[in-house]
């Protein structure tokens, strides 16, 4: 308001553009460091509501401030042509959730559940979820293998 009641020709004009000029930035770096702070709350939160409603996690076994989650997934396994077991995947920054899943209501909900993170309320109101898995991606080796080797592995780690 000021700088509208003064003159352009005034001594001052130039200081105080500068001013609004910096004035503003200012304002701007607030506001994004706000939406930042308010963002990873909203991410905190996610955690902690999957943390309550996993059976098997305690306590702060998920929340952690570097932790982001960046998808899941419901998949279904099969030991068998009769036997077939649903897994819910988290995809985290650092870990790998896996979770037993028991559907509440809702038949075939894979094709109604989309993998981003923001829809996970869905997932946990959905199906129940039990720890199945928990690994640090470090300790994760990704390789490919033959569909023989896979069916002798899955038989060796249900065994």
């Amino acid at each position: 308001r000021l700088l509208e009641h003064t003159d352009a020709e005034h001594a001052d004009y130039p200081l105080l553009r500068q001013a609004e000029k910096e004035i503003h930035e200012l304002a701007l770096k607030i506001s994004t460091v706000e939406k930042e702070s308010n963002e990873h709350e909203v991410k905190q939160q996610q955690l902690r509501q999957l943390e309550v409603l996993t059976h098997g996690l305690a306590h702060n076994d998920l929340v952690a401030p570097a932790r982001t989650l960046l998808r899941h997934d419901l998949v279904t396994t099969s030991s068998s042509p009769w036997i077939r077991k649903d897994r819910c995947l988290f995809l985290f920054n650092d870990i790998l959730l896996i979770t037993s899943v028991s559907r509440r209501g809702a038949r075939d909900i894979k094709g109604t559940i989309s993998s981003s993170p923001s829809n996970l309320n869905a997932v946990l109101e959905m199906c129940r979820h039990k720890l199945w898995m928990y690994l640090t991606l470090s300790d994760v080796d990704i390789c490919k293998a033959k569909e023989e080797s896979l069916k002798k592995m899955m038989k060796e780690y249900n065994d």
